[in-house]
C-alpha cells in the first residue's frame, strides 16, 4: 500500500464517510476498500465517522438529510460521499483530504456507458484546464461532477445553504436543505448531481476533479478507472486527428495546384 505523500500530512479535521444503500447491499470491493480505509485512518490518527442510509428508496432525500446533519455537526469538517458499487485505494481518500479546495471529486466510469467518465471538465480550445500542484500532479477544473465519490468541505455547503434559503424544508422534524434534487433547465431534465453543480457554480463556487484517483466502478464485472490516462489518451487522439487534417489539407492543396 502506498504511503500518503508529504503534502497530505498533517490533517487535523474530522472526516465523515457516507453511503446510501438502496437495497441494504454493498458490493464486496466496496466493503474491502472501506475496511482498508478505516485501518489507514486509524493508523494515521485521523478522526472519522461512518454514516449510512440503508433501504433509502428516496436517495436524494437521504443525501440531503446527511449533508444537513453534517453542516450542523460542530466537530466534522469534511464529508466524503461514496457509492456502494465502487472500489478505491485508501491513499485516494488522503489525497482528497489534502486539497484545500472546497469541493473535489474523483471521476469514474459511467454505469452502462463504460467508455465514458462521469466528470464534465472545463475546456478551453478542446483542452481541459486546471492547476498544477506542488508535487507535480494536478487538479482539473470541472463544470459538473458526480456524487459517487466527492469530498465537500463544510464551508461549501454552508455557503450553498445561505445562497438558497428557498431550498430548505422540514423532514422528520429536522431542517434540511435540498442540495441534491432533479430539476428542469432549458426544457430538459437535469440530474441531481449536475443540478447541484450548476447551482454551486452560479454562486461563484468552483468544482475540481483529481484525475489521479483510481476508482473502479462495478456492474457485472470491474471497470477500472484512470481518468488521468483517459484525458491524456483523448488529447493524443485529438492531436493525431489534427495532424492528419493538416496532411489532408496539404495533399488537397498540392492536387489542386497540379490540376491548375
Amino acid at each position: 500500500m502506498d504511503q500518503p505523500n508529504a503534502r497530505v500530512w498533517p490533517y487535523t479535521g474530522k472526516l465523515i464517510i457516507f453511503t446510501t444503500f438502496y437495497e441494504y447491499r454493498a458490493y464486496a470491493p466496496y466493503t474491502r476498500a472501506l475496511v482498508q480505509t478505516a485501518v489507514f485512518l486509524e493508523k494515521l490518527g485521523i478522526q472519522w465517522d461512518y454514516w449510512q442510509s440503508a433501504g433509502a428508496f428516496d436517495v436524494d432525500s437521504a443525501i440531503n438529510q446527511a449533508l444537513s446533519r453534517f453542516v450542523n455537526d460542530k466537530e466534522a469538517t469534511d464529508f466524503l460521499m461514496i457509492d456502494s458499487d465502487e472500489h478505491w485505494r485508501p491513499e485516494d481518500v488522503m489525497r482528497l483530504l489534502s486539497h484545500p479546495e472546497e469541493i473535489v471529486a474523483g471521476a469514474y466510469r459511467m454505469k452502462h456507458k463504460w467508455d465514458y467518465y462521469v466528470a464534465v471538465p472545463k475546456m478551453v480550445n478542446g483542452t481541459p484546464i486546471g492547476k498544477i500542484l506542488p508535487d507535480g500532479t494536478c487538479l482539473v477544473e470541472a463544470d459538473g461532477v458526480a456524487g459517487g465519490f466527492v469530498r465537500f468541505k463544510k464551508s461549501a455547503l454552508q455557503r450553498f445553504m445561505d445562497a438558497y434559503p428557498e431550498l430548505r424544508y422540514t423532514e422528520e422534524d429536522a431542517d434540511v436543505t435540498a442540495f441534491f434534487e432533479r430539476t428542469k433547465r432549458d426544457n430538459r431534465r437535469q440530474s441531481e448531481d449536475y443540478a447541484f453543480s450548476r447551482r454551486w457554480r452560479d454562486i461563484g463556487g468552483q468544482l475540481w476533479v483529481d484525475p489521479h484517483l483510481k476508482i473502479s466502478h462495478y456492474g457485472l464485472v470491474e471497470h477500472k478507472g484512470d481518468y488521468d490516462a483517459y484525458l491524456r489518451g483523448r488529447k493524443a487522439k485529438q492531436d493525431e486527428e489534427k495532424a492528419f487534417a493538416v496532411v489532408r489539407e496539404m495533399g488537397e492543396a498540392l492536387r489542386n495546384r497540379s490540376a491548375a
